[in-house]
């Protein structure tokens, strides 16, 4: 469909330049055709346009340059495709005036341009995303809200285009291991992930760009879009119950669909390197009550979700807490060492939990950190005990003695961190460990503390996002509310 021109004159300028261009071209030439008369007269004459000149069109790569050049080569590129792909590049001038099928060709794209670059507030962007473990059945697509829409994808080969940056999309990423049992609609993407987000445009009299609205995958900008992709895996891994634990999961590649004319291609390829685990199930959207539940709790908390740890108006400090647990229980299944994933879980659950002054309040030494994290522990547990009851609903092997646990478990994340200081855990509770010969106990203590201190993490995250506590801050000081209590309960 073809956009009427806002900018007639711009039209026409434009039309004559990209003849010019088609009628002279060389290889090259699309490079140097502003450092022409031609060239530069059309760039003072889009900049005296008062829609146009309002913007700010500078960057900051080393040194200051204007990337309008860029969107306008790009442009010209195209129509140079067009012509070489319809053998126009060898016509004359008058020739190519006369031409319809390139005039209707660059009405189209003269159109987006100045409608989608030169002339619209803000720049737009769609990040395309490979979901796994999403079923739709007969479900074409699931608006989460008109910014989120999560597309059907299942028996389609190639779902943007079979170039090569996207002939790849609905592969999984090579370091997740495949089940010899799998089929090849399980291994691949079922649906992708749409996110379509904006970025405001500049003034003139602000400060050029340092992240090239052009190419924004680069280094703040590359965080922005990851950071909507972080938000959205752990909003389904948060908010979701504890028998879907990690309802799907996405690929570590994901493409951007920029502003026409940012580059030759239409699409630009990031990734997130082995932020996701492998899809353990499958969220089965084509159920009204699964449906029906995750829009609702998406309309109901996404937003203050994203804002609160996520958002670029979020300062670092105040979300590092939060974002690094969650990293922790996102990635931990990417860790193939069990060494490492112990170690990672104790301490993590450690630094949400110990906090000096709470520790020497509750009458224990500043470098005895076990007691009171289990006390502390035990604690919220009981604070929580609606959430903690249906939490541990079902088989929890620790449940008769949580606190032997507990201490075994730094047992061996001290043990690993000194291992010149081995000091054997106690394997209790005992019944844990019965039946089973004494030099498997080691390998089932390992076992126990990766699929449980997964979960205690996971619990107090879930208070978090209850709670609403948006710093470090505001979450010791509800643990200093819990040692308060703790303290009135000792002097009862």
């Amino acid at each position: 469909m073809t956009i009427p021109a806002r900018l007639p004159k711009i039209r026409q300028k434009a039309f004559d330049l990209a003849i010019h261009c088609i009628s002279n071209y060389s290889k090259g030439y699309d490079q140097r055709i502003f450092n022409e008369e031609i060239g530069r007269r059309f760039l003072e004459d889009l900049l005296q346009v008062p829609e146009i000149k309002k913007f700010q069109w500078n960057a900051i790569a080393g040194q200051e340059f204007s990337f309008l050049q860029v969107y306008l080569k790009n442009f010209l590129v195209d129509l140079i495709i067009f012509a070489d792909k319809n053998s126009l590049l060898s016509k004359s001038k008058e020739e190519l005036l006369k031409d319809e099928t390139l005039e209707a060709h660059f009405d189209k794209q003269y159109g987006r341009l100045e409608s989608e670059v030169l002339l619209d507030d803000y720049f737009r962007y769609k990040i395309l995303i490979p979901a796994f473990g999403i079923l739709l059945k007969d479900i074409k697509e699931i608006e989460l809200d008109p910014n989120h829409i999560i597309k059907n994808i299942i028996d389609i080969e190639s779902p943007y285009g079979s170039d090569s940056i996207m002939n790849n999309f609905k592969k999984p990423p090579l370091f997740w291991s495949e089940r010899r049992d799998q089929q090849q609609w399980e291994r691949d993407a079922q649906a992708s992930i749409e996110i379509s987000c904006i970025q405001k445009k500049k003034l003139i009299d602000e400060e050029p760009y340092s992240i090239m609205p052009y190419y924004p995958i680069l280094d703040i900008g590359k965080e922005i879009f990851e950071d909507m992709i972080l938000s959205m895996y752990d909003f389904f891994m948060l908010y979701s119950d504890r028998h879907e634990f990690v309802p799907f999961s996405v690929s570590h590649y994901y493409w951007v669909e920029p502003p026409p004319f940012s580059d030759i291609y239409p699409f630009l390829k990031g990734y997130i390197y082995h932020s996701f685990p492998p899809a353990r199930a499958y969220i089965r959207f084509y159920e009204d009550k699964v449906k029906e539940f995750w829009i609702g709790t998406w309309n109901a908390h996404y937003k203050w979700f994203y804002d609160a740890f996520y958002g670029q108006d979020t300062e670092l400090e105040i979300k590092r807490i939060f974002r690094y647990a969650v990293n922790t229980l996102r990635s931990l299944d990417n860790i193939h060492y069990a060494d490492l994933r112990v170690f990672i879980l104790v301490s993590t659950l450690e630094g949400l939990l110990y906090k000096k002054s709470i520790a020497v309040d509750l009458g224990y030494r500043p470098d005895k950190k076990q007691a009171p994290i289990i006390v502390t522990f035990r604690k919220i547990a009981e604070d929580q005990r609606k959430m903690w009851t249906q939490f541990v609903n079902g088989p929890r092997p620790y449940r008769r003695n949580i606190i032997d646990f507990f201490k075994d478990a730094f047992r061996m994340r001290n043990n690993i961190a000194h291992p010149e200081k081995f000091n054997t855990p106690k394997y209790l509770p005992s019944h844990l460990y019965e039946d089973l010969p004494s030099h498997y106990h080691l390998g089932k203590l390992k076992e126990y503390i990766q699929i449980y201190f997964k979960e205690f993490l996971w619990f107090l995250l879930k208070i978090w996002i209850d709670k609403k506590i948006l710093s470090k801050e505001q979450w010791f000081s509800y643990l200093e509310t819990l040692k308060t209590q703790i303290l009135v309960e000792r002097d009862s």
